[in-house]
């Protein structure tokens, strides 16, 4: 049996083509034929020995992606007294990538940021292997940020917060000694005068 196909009809991450029929178990089954490789194939052929129905099946490779991360920096100026916290400047956003098909093939990561393209990784696995895969995200603006990867969203926040209170009792504590250390040496000259 020799049976045709489209090459603009194979999926693009396709990792080999099979000759199958449908068995009465309720399944495909492959039949072995000259060749599977993708390279310019617009027919498999194959020896079958029954009547049923055959189809020419893309065999695509299985990958699982899980465990989105989303890890915002966090920076404290002067962390002794804590004047300012900046949370979210950076940002570590990390998945989990597992090969869960038959064959070792790549998979592209990629990170959307806000629906655009912010980075893209490709990863090679072998069945059954898994692996961490790791953004960093620099120099983000201030606000809220929502990430993407293969369908797993998250969030993280650019703040700036401001310990005001500390600043402004600092200053009004400065400016209290300032003016005891003026009325101070006032009253030390007077005294001296006398």
């Amino acid at each position: 049996l020799t049976l045709g196909h489209a090459m603009k009809d194979v999926p693009d991450d396709a990792a080999r083509l099979l000759l199958s029929y449908f068995g009465e178990d309720g399944t495909w089954h492959p039949v072995v034929t000259d060749d599977t490789q993708l390279a310019a194939i617009t027919a498999l052929t194959g020896e079958v020995g029954h009547f049923t129905v055959f189809a020419t099946l893309a065999e695509v490779p299985g990958f699982e992606v899980s465990n989105l991360s989303v890890t915002p920096s966090r920076t404290e100026i002067w962390p002794f007294l804590t004047f300012a916290v900046r949370t979210g400047q950076n940002a570590e956003v990390s998945v989990d990538v597992a090969n869960v098909g038959e064959h070792e093939a790549d998979f592209p990561v990629i990170l959307e940021l806000h629906g655009e393209i912010a980075s893209n990784h490709n990863i090679s696995l072998a069945p059954g292997e898994s692996d961490e895969v790791v953004f960093h995200l620099t120099d983000t603006t201030m606000g809220r940020h929502f990430v993407e990867v293969a369908g797993l969203t998250g969030e993280f926040t650019h703040s700036l917060w401001i310990n005001w209170a500390l600043i402004i009792g600092l200053g009004a504590g400065l400016v209290i000694v300032a003016l005891l250390a003026f009325f101070g040496i006032r009253w030390l000259r007077r005294r001296l005068v006398v």
